[in-house]
């Protein structure tokens, strides 16, 4: 590894992120659509040979805000993220980081991975849940999915169910709504439309938007993202009406045949945190493995980070978004949402 630059050719940096990883969010594509949603500034690393090629990467965008802090981030809107390449290019990426840090004047350096190196403080909030997809869809359904997964899908198919697959900007707007309800009944911030929006237009072929209804009403949604071989859980949202019906179920069930068609190998069941018991029990009931997540800080902030929901400040925000007027809550998520990516 010879030096560390900042831009390389579109073309090299995509080359070298598709010999080195699955995952989406290292790609020029995400670059876009962060900048093109949120207007983040990008700081982006690459670690070069003698020869000019690249051997490592490292994405980051600056996020500040006086809510959640200035932070360097590696990278916003992802459940993992962290430097690309063997030891020496990391160890490099990592030194250079922390330099531009100090640099730009961003209070902390987030990297989302897990980092030994000296100064950082390493987190771990989640875990996530991989499927292995390789044996087929039929023996994944008889064999590895709880009699729970196996009902559900039987009964959503029993009551025929539709699930249908798009990215049309009619059916992208029915699932934001039910999105918007949806997470202001959890008592978190939504997803503005721009943010659905931009990742059908700016990553064309990686989103599909499956929707689950039931004599012709919106039930469920999922959007789910491919990259290669491998598929990730999204974003999901459900309506009320579907407590009694299995929608969900039916649309993991169908991405997944979709997915074994495609000849993906591996899906991501997404981001949970430890304290939602039911749905780690439900992303288990797949037969999926759980893998932890960790997120590392340089140096650790003294204030509470944006990704902690076990503080007092969380839960009482929380309380008060449930109960907001829908227009003042869309507002409110199109203008901060951002900020906790």
């Amino acid at each position: 590894m010879d030096e560390i630059v900042g831009e390389v050719r579109e073309a090299e940096w995509r080359d070298y992120v598709e010999s080195a990883t699955r995952n989406l969010t290292f790609t020029p594509e995400w670059t876009r659509f962060l900048e093109g949603t949120f207007a983040f500034r990008r700081h982006h690393l690459f670690a070069l040979d003698r020869t000019g090629a690249v051997t490592g990467f490292l994405p980051l965008f600056r996020v500040a805000s006086r809510l959640t802090g200035d932070r360097l981030s590696a990278v916003p809107f992802s459940a993992q993220c962290g430097p690309l390449g063997g030891d020496e290019a990391r160890t490099a990426l990592l030194s250079a980081a922390c330099r531009l840090k100090d640099d730009i004047g961003a209070g902390t350096l987030e990297i989302r991975d897990e980092i030994s190196a000296e100064g950082f403080r390493t987190f771990n909030w989640y875990s996530t849940y991989l499927l292995d997809l390789t044996p087929g869809p039929e023996f994944l359904r008889t064999q590895r999915f709880n009699k729970s997964i196996q009902r559900g899908i039987a009964q959503a198919e029993k009551q025929e169910v539709e699930v249908t697959r798009s990215g049309k900007p009619e059916d992208i707007a029915t699932f934001y709504h039910m999105n918007l309800l949806h997470k202001r009944d959890l008592g978190v911030l939504c997803h503005p439309r721009r943010f659905f929006e931009n990742l059908f237009s700016l990553i064309p072929g990686c989103p599909t938007l499956y929707l689950a209804r039931y004599r012709g009403e919106p039930l469920a949604g999922c959007i789910m993202l491919r990259f290669r071989d491998h598929l990730v859980y999204g974003y999901g949202a459900s309506s009320h009406s579907s407590r009694n019906i299995a929608a969900t179920k039916l649309i993991l069930w169908e991405s997944i045949r979709d997915a074994c068609s495609f000849g993906v190998r591996s899906f991501d069941l997404g981001r949970v945190s430890y304290d939602n018991t039911g749905l780690i029990q439900f992303k288990k009931g797949w037969g999926a493995r759980e893998e932890k997540l960790h997120y590392s800080y340089y140096p650790a902030p003294a204030g509470t980070l944006s990704h902690r929901r076990d503080t007092l400040p969380f839960r009482t925000a929380s309380a008060a978004v449930r109960i907001m007027p829908v227009p003042l809550f869309t507002r409110l998520s199109d203008h901060y949402f951002g900020i906790f990516g």
